[in-house]
């Protein structure tokens, strides 16, 4: 009866910590040491038991009918409350923090185009640009999943790029339009607030070496992404800190704390939101300043570091962007792998698939040797403000990407027409063009062949789902980087397919619109076609 008091009432003081939200760390630290303890003690006495003969255990059951129900249940309840401290124990959602991260690159896109957008509001054209590339964010969006604790996140993002593209309607509406959005809702654990928090500070001290970069070579087009995602970050941080019920949110070794604990210089490796936050706000306002030509904003960059780098004590390195022409130490670590895993950087004309960015970078392409599809041509791409993205043909490894939508059907009882338009549909048509880049053809020549299997469409490696009513959607998106352009296409094709007497035939209308980023101008371009074919 002792044993099943000490697994009860251990397992109790787990769960409870597990659960408790709004409890402080030390008291939840308190309750896990309590609990365990309880719980390791019934362990204990199990094992002892466990160690007398079988033979003697059998006969001390069999005599006493109380110890041995006392026992079953102890045993019983032990299992129980072992499952429940897994079950409920906090944990980081590696899935959350591969979500997360595709959020934040789809907002600095819009993010980055709102400070375009800023810079000369009352150009039509520039308008008409922006609103097309806010609008390929806002789509793809939509399409994506994400762990319910980022469901509001990424909807407040959706919100935010509609906002954007409303209001290139006119010059009264984009000056309404706030510099950023700060109203993101998202639910963290601790954990994942801790896991936030790292992964914000340590993007905080890559961006000044990636903007020192950027002033080098004076690309205001890299710095538009840094100060994007600037204040992407604080914005980020701010929200960590409302989730935890505080303003005075602060980080150290031990983790997140709650409570005032000082301003000024670095506190012994611990570092606060507010005060990271005041200071990173002044570094981006200095990077929106060199955009905009300020001639001072070059000494303002450097200057506002020395804010940051006092709050956070590590990881910024001052002093004046190296111009001696020398790669950037994580330039330089990025070659270095590509080299070692015998790639080339170079590969300007490297086509990348599901990438979530417009922006230019390093393309490493490399040889891959997979389990499941033998050797295989990879890319590696590092763009000019530090993101890393990954990826290539089938079975090559894979970071930072749009999700590939797939979907699967069966035949079955309770749908018996999903297998009813299988078979191969033929398609030549012509898709138009409108755009203004230059030596751009116009008019472009498809031949492909749709298949269908069990009410999934197939269109050259891109699958769709067919309803019961021949409806189908199908998403293409195209991406390909280089050092000094980048182009983005994003499409939707919908199809009808039918029958007419015993031929299934589809009907297909395609509209794709998308940009291309060449040497600092951008280029507009919106394409669209009809196609019909009868299955062979």
């Amino acid at each position: 009866m002792i044993g099943s008091a000490l697994a009860i009432i251990g397992g109790v003081l787990i769960v409870i910590a597990a659960t408790s939200p709004s409890m402080s760390e030390s008291a939840q630290n308190a309750l896990y040491g309590a609990g365990g303890t309880l719980f390791i003690l019934f362990a204990v006495a199990f094992l002892i038991v466990m160690f007398l003969s079988a033979i003697d255990f059998i006969k001390l059951l069999s005599h006493h009918v109380i110890f041995a129900s006392v026992f079953f249940a102890v045993v019983v309840v032990g299992s129980g409350t072992t499952y429940l401290v897994i079950k409920t124990a906090p944990k980081y959602n590696e899935n959350f923090s591969e979500s997360i991260t595709l959020l934040q690159n789809n907002l600095a896109e819009l993010e980055a185009v709102k400070i375009q957008g800023d810079k000369n509001p009352s150009s039509p054209e520039q308008m008409q640009k922006i609103q097309i590339m806010s609008g390929l964010v806002t789509d793809r969006l939509e399409t994506i999943s994400v762990p319910k604790e980022l469901t509001a996140y990424k909807e407040t993002i959706v919100q935010r790029g509609k906002d954007i593209s409303e209001a290139t309607k006119d010059p009264e509406s984009w000056s309404a339009l706030p510099s950023r959005s700060d109203d993101y809702q998202i639910k963290l654990s601790k954990k994942e607030a801790e896991e936030v928090l790292k992964a914000s500070i340590n993007m905080i001290a890559e961006l000044k070496e990636f903007g020192d970069t950027a002033i080098q070579r004076n690309d205001t087009e890299t710095m538009k992404y840094i100060a994007a995602k600037l204040l992407i970050q604080t914005s980020l941080m701010n929200e960590v800190a409302k989730n935890l019920g505080t303003e005075d949110v602060c980080m150290g070794a031990g983790g997140v704390s709650t409570g005032p604990i000082g301003t000024g210089e670095n506190k012994g490796g611990v570092w606060c939101v507010q005060e990271t936050v005041q200071a990173t706000n002044e570094v981006a306002t200095t990077a929106i300043n060199y955009i905009n030509g300020d001639e001072s904003a070059k000494d303002a960059w450097n200057n506002s570091w020395q804010n940051v780098q006092s709050i956070l004590g590590t990881g910024i390195t001052l002093g004046e962007p190296d111009q001696s022409g020398k790669l950037s130490p994580t330039v330089q670590a990025f070659y270095d792998e590509c080299t070692s895993k015998g790639g080339i950087v170079g590969g300007a004309g490297t086509v990348k698939t599901g990438l979530p960015t417009t922006e230019f970078g390093y393309t490493c392409e490399y040889k891959y040797n997979s389990a499941d599809f033998g050797q295989q041509t990879c890319w590696d791409y590092l763009t000019y403000s530090g993101g890393r993205f990954m990826g290539g043909n089938s079975g090559c490894p894979t970071e930072n990407l749009l999700p590939i939508i797939e979907f699967e059907a069966e035949p079955s009882a309770e749908n018996p027409s999903a297998a009813k338009w299988d078979g191969a549909y033929p398609i030549s048509t012509t898709v138009y063009c409108s755009t203004d880049l230059p030596g751009m053809p116009t008019v472009f020549p498809v031949n492909t062949t749709i298949t269908v299997s069990n009410s999934v469409g197939n269109d050259d490696g891109t699958t769709f789902s067919i309803n019961n009513d021949g409806i189908g959607t199908e998403i293409q998106q195209y991406n390909s980087q280089g050092e000094n352009y980048s182009v983005t296409m994003y499409g939707i094709i919908n199809y009808q397919f039918y029958l007419e007497g015993s031929l299934a035939k589809l009907n297909a209308i395609a509209n794709l619109n998308g940009s291309a980023l060449i040497d600092g101008q951008i280029y507009t371009i919106n394409c669209s076609g009809t196609a019909s074919a009868v299955r062979q």
